[in-house]
């Protein structure tokens, strides 16, 4: 059973409404830090500095400038303290791959100690964007297009003179706003970095061990080339790392969330992209900051900065410019990061902070991009007004109580003793320094005195970095580890931990447990440690105390995830136990052990998902879904034969769905590809039997639509269980899922009317104690006229009250019911109904199961099951939208193109004699029938909906020629043709003499290009004159564009996330919107298939899962597609948005919405 969801007023939301519509386009666009393109002067580094806002006590000092540095992107400090610097002018156009770039490295020292680095050397040239750089030996490895390189100076004059490429080449076609940065070395020695947005990239050490990175990942590389490593999976652009005390690595992601901790081998939020079967690994915040675009991030530690800032992370906002704060908490080891007041702001808009340093000083270094223009989106990459001469770099230091900071220490003039002692530093990046001056340089040359340095006294931290300068060199003993792992300063048991996963089965007898000790540590950090080294083990023992320790809910989510991933880790290392021989079927009893097994991707995973059917775990109901679906894609085919009996056996035990379970089989089967096993067609023939079957207690059907009676798909009411005044709890229909300030309607299918009907409602016509707003409203409708025959309004209340209305007057009549939702208030605004005395009329999965036998009946092309589906398109009594995909099925079994126009245009009220005679020619075997009934639709429909049926017949040549032949006839205008994703399609599929054809009529049509801008001009000057409703303006989005954008974690993400895109400036808005085509990113660009059958689909490549490619269509719905089907794949320069949802809007609505857009900034004032 369902919860009854709850409702709770908002009187401040409601004020913040209010206040909102106060605001209009015209004020939003003066603020300067909207503006794509900046408009303020371009200011000397004198004046800028003046421009800066920070804390009382803090001072901003300028490190360099152009012209000795151009257009800085990342830097880094080695054991000189001297700083390493990527600059570009090719930014953001990269270098042809056969000529040298205009980029280079530098290096920075300050000579004098005054913190200003005067001496500014050339080091490398001739580089191509290069961004991520970690200095190293005698020289620095760095990325420039399209390797990983170590640049070595071998004479010492600080030039490079050897160039090696370490790895390589990385994607970088794709996009060249990421990429390879923020190269960050670990306690461990590895080198960690960030892979950025859209490229593709596979790469491998001289190991031969090969790594994929798409888009948005994180990585590992050894120094000398030998070897790379995934380290976690998603993000969508991370550019920024920094690293805490513990070894915990946290990243910036520019264009998702701020800030992430990792967690070695997680999954984080994509594009498009599905977890890996453990689910995303917890956020660390939910707020913004007003902004996607985030660059570089950095953790204060160290004296400098006074104690109320010690631990907060601050980070870059390029978009916004300004330094943003949180202060991290942790709770175990689970970790928020709370908001605080933004660090630094600025009244100059061209302050663009790329990349945030804590230095070994103890001072905070900003790199500042200083430009008008940032980012690929907001502005095309051709505007002239790019500056690509200036940079600078800021130094930010405390000095209310110290007027002067302390130099960093040439690391490489201390000896043995003293660079340990250098260890203990309080400022985390001096000792990494110290560590790998230690560990890479004295201990080979001095490695007794080295060793001999342990002793029971060192302080904590020095003693973490002797402990890992000895274990990278395989010279920790076990029981100086065991030392580490019993000591009383959680740091150092956190790094014992560590240290235990890195060395992994090098110790694995004397380390285990101490991993099994940690696990049950008191402290947060530990344990999360102690689960991550876990991974690296083969230990049943492990497993078990993992299985039993979570076997408890826990609010601590981050070891809850960190558990889950040493379970799969470990169970992908094992090789498939024989039928007889279930060595680990066991823990499977632990309900932690079944959520990981979705993750292990293999045959045993399958086989284990299987087994998991014969147990009797509380799963969630999509839980028992995906463990399906993995069990179809990768159990042995002895465990796929009696999986459908195991899982209809489960469905009556648990009292399950069994259509959902079926539906996940499905995904599954298709993911893996080569068909099904014979007796899974027996169980699809029962499932088809039992939901087919249309009778007198079938239930009816429920369609959602705008007000004014525009279809909308997907359903957007949803069934919830409401409490009732009779105590008692009913099933009903309800808006409030949706948002309160969302409209809609929800009409039945058509009824005989009875002589009384009573039902159950709940809801609100505006706020208590205010009259009745009358805009929320259960009624019946005459089916045939139209006619409202009765209503009643929603009881003002969260419990249901029952309504009883005397219908003798109509009874006998076709009747309709509607759930009217006209309210877009903030509170108070939403209705309910259900548990109907007309039984038909209540919520049932009757439809859904029937959808689902459908659905696989056209996965598997099921075509004894066509009698079927045709009797059921033919039934007036089936529910409507059931009709539709039942048309829609026999569309797919016959690969017509014209019968899926026809089936696609159920979607639509059509008159009832209408939709009949569409029904009529789906079931006809008449081509002349089809295409005559479909002409006739077509010059009945409105532009719009002619659109729509058009996409679906131009993707055939038989569907191209009769959309020809209709043109030429004047049932459908010309301008479809103008419609880029029709055209595509058409032009796609046409025979040669089609082709010709539609050529010609395009060429006599106006040109677009010119009317675009003509319309995109008007609508400017249109919506500037107008006053905005920001509430209005939401509303807008949630009902237009939410199916696939998605703003401050509301909505889909299909295409780009839209936090901040109010940054954009109107124009820009308009242009994406009235033109969606004109500037397409690559990775949101549509791709067109050429099926085997002859059909094309078009829509955005979302990802493959084994044999099936899937697709997002213009709805913002997957569609799963044979790679073995393609013959040819291409993509297109066109978006997925559809170009009429904007062009419709009426001005009024599209004033509305762009000033909500533009809000979405959070900009504020520069601190007093």
């Amino acid at each position: 059973m369902l919860p009854v969801l709850p409702h709770h007023s908002r009187p401040l939301a409601l004020a913040l409404a209010l206040l909102a519509t106060l605001v209009s386009s015209s004020l939003l666009a003066q603020d300067p830090f909207a503006l794509g393109v900046r408009e303020t002067p371009w200011l000397p580094p004198a004046d800028q500095q003046k421009a800066f806002k920070l804390p009382d006590g803090f001072s901003i000092n300028l490190v360099a400038a152009e012209p000795q540095i151009q257009k800085p992107l990342n830097m880094a400090f080695d054991v000189r303290g001297r700083i390493w610097l990527t600059d570009s002018v090719e930014y953001p156009y990269a270098a042809p791959l056969d000529k040298p770039g205009r980029d280079t490295v530098k290096i920075l020292e300050d000579v004098d100690r005054d913190g200003h680095y005067e001496k500014v050397t050339t080091f490398a040239d001739g580089l191509n964007i290069p961004i991520g750089i970690y200095p190293h030996a005698k020289g620095c490895i760095v990325y420039s297009i399209p390797n990983v390189w170590l640049l070595e100076d071998t004479d010492g004059d600080d030039k490079c003179d050897k160039r090696t490429i370490l790895y390589g080449p990385f994607d970088h076609t794709r996009d060249t706003h990421g990429m390879v940065n923020a190269m960050r070395r670990g306690f461990d020695g590895w080198l960690y970095a960030c892979h950025g947005f859209n490229n593709q990239s596979k790469v491998q050490g001289s190991d031969g061990h090969p790594i994929e990175m798409n888009s948005g990942n994180t990585f590992r590389m050894r120094l000398d080339g030998s070897r790379v490593e995934n380290f976690t999976f998603g993000q969508v652009n991370p550019f920024g790392m920094a690293i805490n005390n513990h070894f915990q690595l946290f990243t910036a992601d520019c264009h998702s969330k701020p800030l992430y901790a990792l967690i070695p081998g997680g999954s984080y939020p994509s594009f498009g992209r599905p977890h890996d079967g453990l689910g995303f690994v917890p956020e660390v915040m939910t707020h913004l900051h007003g902004s996607t675009a985030i660059c570089g991030v950095t953790l204060v530690t160290g004296d400098v900065f006074p104690e109320e800032f010690q631990g907060k992370v601050l980070s870059g906002n390029v978009m916004t410019s300004r330094i943003n704060c949180n202060m991290l908490e942790s709770h175990g080891s689970t970790i928020k990061a709370v908001e605080q007041p933004d660090f630094l702001s600025t009244t100059d808009p061209w302050f663009r902070p790329v990349d945030v340093q804590m230095g070994p000083d103890g001072a905070l270094y900003i790199l500042d991009f200083y430009n008008r223009i940032i980012g690929h989106y907001e502005v095309p990459l051709t505007h002239p007004g790019r500056d690509r001469t200036s940079g600078r770099i800021w130094r930010v230091t405390y000095t209310k109580n110290s007027p002067k900071v302390p130099a960093a220490v040439d690391l490489t003039q201390l000896p043995a003793a003293e660079l340990l002692e250098a260890c203990n530093h309080p400022v985390i990046a001096q000792r990494l320094l110290a560590l790998h001056q230690l560990s890479d340089v004295v201990y080979p040359q001095q490695t007794e005195a080295v060793q001999q340095l342990w002793r029971a006294d060192l302080a904590p931290r020095s003693l973490i970095a002797l402990a890992w300068t000895l274990a990278r060199h395989d010279a920790l003993a076990a029981d100086k580890l065991a030392k580490l792992a019993a000591h009383d300063q959680s740091e150092v048991r956190t790094h014992a931990m560590r240290i235990a996963g890195f060395l992994g089965k090098k110790q694995q007898d004397s380390s285990i447990p101490l991993v099994s000790k940690g696990i049950g540590d008191t402290d947060g950090h530990v344990r999360l440690a102690a689960l991550e080294a876990a991974a690296k083990f083969d230990s049943r023992e492990l497993m078990t105390q993992i299985s039993e320790t979570f076997s408890k809910p826990t609010d601590d989510v981050f070891a809850l995830q960190a558990a889950k991933i040493a379970l799969r880790d470990q169970l992908a290392r094992l090789s498939t136990p024989s039928s007889n021989d279930w060595q680990y079927v066991g823990i499977l009893k632990s309900k932690i052990v079944a959520s990981a097994v979705p993750a292990v991707k293999n045959e045993l995973g399958g086989n284990l998902a299987a087994e998991l059917f014969k147990l009797d775990h509380d799963l969630h109901p999509t839980d028992w879904q995906v463990l399906a679906e993995h069990a179809a894609r990768y159990a042995s085919e002895t465990k796929r034969a009696t999986l459908l009996a195991d899982i209809d056996a489960l469905a009556k035990r648990k009292q399950l769905p069994l259509h959902t379970l079926m539906q996940a089989v499905a995904r599954g089967a298709q993911q893996r590809g080569g068909g099904v096993p014979p007796v899974w067609i027996e169980h699809l023939t029962k499932l088809m039997a039992t939901t087919l079957t249309i009778n007198d207690d079938t239930p009816l059907g429920w369609n959602c639509f705008t007000l004014d009676g525009q279809p909308i798909t997907p359903m957007i009411w949803e069934a919830n269980w409401r409490k009732a005044t009779d105590e008692d709890s009913y099933l009903m229909y309800t808006s409030l899922p949706a948002g309160e300030q969302r409209t809609s309607m929800l009409r039945s299918d058509p009824f005989k009317i009875p002589e009384e009907l009573s039902f159950w409602s709940c809801g609100h016509v505006g706020f208590t104690g205010a009259p009745s707003n009358h805009k929320n409203k259960i009624r019946l409708v005459d089916a045939a006229t139209g006619e409202m025959l009765i209503e009643s309004e929603p009881p003002r209340n969260d419990i249901a009250h029952r309504i009883v209305w005397d219908l003798k007057k109509f009874a006998g009549r076709p009747g309709k019911i509607e759930l009217v939702d006209s309210d877009d208030g903030t509170g108070y605004a939403w209705i309910a109904a259900g548990h109907f005395s007309l039984k038909t009329l209540n919520v049932s999965d009757w439809e859904a199961a029937a959808t689902t036998a459908l659905e696989l009946v056209k996965t598997w092309k099921l075509r004894d099951a066509q009698p079927a589906i045709v009797a059921l398109v033919s039934s007036s009594r089936a529910p409507s939208g059931l009709r539709r995909t039942a048309a829609e099925t026999l569309a797919s079994l016959e690969g017509s193109a014209i019968v899926s126009a026809l089936a696609g245009s159920l979607i639509f009220d059509l008159p009832e004699a209408l939709r009949s005679e569409v029904s009529a020619a789906i079931t006809s075997t008449s081509a002349e029938a089809r295409e005559k009934s479909l002409a006739l639709l077509l010059s009945r429909l409105a532009s719009r909906e002619q659109e729509r049926v058009t996409q679906l017949l131009a993707t055939d040549a038989a569907g191209t020629a009769l959309f020809t032949q209709l043109i030429e006839r004047g049932i459908l205008p010309a301008r479809l043709l103008a419609v880029r994703t029709i055209e595509q399609s058409a032009m796609a599929s046409a025979t040669k003499n089609d082709a010709e054809k539609l050529t010609a009529i395009k060429a006599a049509l106006p040109a677009e290009a010119a009317n675009l801008d003509q319309l995109i001009e008007e609508k400017q000057k249109t919506i500037a004159s107008l006053t905005a409703d920001l509430a209005r303006g939401q509303q807008i989005f949630t009902k237009s564009c939410a199916n696939c954008h998605q703003v401050a974690g509301a909505g889909a993400i299909v295409g780009p996330q839209l936090d901040g895109i109010g940054l954009r400036g109107r124009q820009r808005l308009l242009e994406d919107m009235l033109d969606p085509h004109r500037n397409v990113d690559v990775a949101f660009r549509t791709t067109t298939l050429l099926l085997d059958d002859g059909r094309v689909i078009t829509g955005l490549v979302r990802r493959e899962e084994g044999a099936t490619l899937v697709l997002a269509d213009p709805q913002g719905k997957e569609q799963f597609v044979e790679k073995a089907s393609i013959e040819q794949r291409k993509q297109t320069p066109l978006s997925l948005m559809p170009e009429n949802i904007a062009r419709e809007l009426p001005s009024e609505d599209l004033a509305h919405l762009v000033a909500w857009l533009i809000a979405q900034k959070q900009a504020k004032e520069p601190m007093p």
